[in-house]
């Protein structure tokens, strides 16, 4: 719980800042912004954030356990080997949100509203693999592999 709470925490805080710089990349200015704008698309990762995270502590934990079933210290290898499953697993479930978050802070659209746009347009997945290659080998509990726009 203090997990989810923390992370939802962390999302109203820098979330804000993410939409300043997805629009940047976009080249769009931000003139037009108003305060409550920046939050703009911050409602799913908020409400999502606990989970993922105990997807990720979770996936690592288990390929963890099932490759050194020992008490002495894991290896490097293998804590490697469950950031990548970790990563792999948890981009999954976040690159689509992110997809819609970043339709979301650019069109200003709702939530199921962006989500319509990007199965009309068969681009939830886009970004995949270049969400899911950068972050695989760096995940490692307890912070999860959101894949940044």
């Amino acid at each position: 719980m203090a997990g989810a709470i923390s992370g939802a925490a962390g999302q109203a805080v820098g979330h804000p800042l993410d939409t300043l710089n997805i629009h940047a990349q976009a080249g769009r200015s931000t003139e037009h912004l108003r305060l409550w704008s920046l939050w703009r698309g911050a409602s799913v990762p908020v409400m999502t954030v606990g989970s993922i995270n105990s997807l990720a502590l979770g996936v690592f934990e288990n390929v963890r356990r099932a490759l050194w079933p020992h008490e002495s210290p894991t290896p490097l290898p293998v804590l490697a080997a469950a950031g990548t499953s970790c990563g792999l697993a948890v981009s999954v479930v976040t690159c689509p949100l992110s997809r819609v978050k970043i339709l979301q802070q650019l069109t200003g659209a709702r939530f199921f509203v962006g989500v319509q746009r990007c199965l009309e347009s068969r681009s939830l997945f886009r970004a995949y693999p270049t969400a899911a290659v950068p972050t695989t080998p760096n995940s490692a509990p307890p912070e999860p592999c959101w894949p940044q726009p």
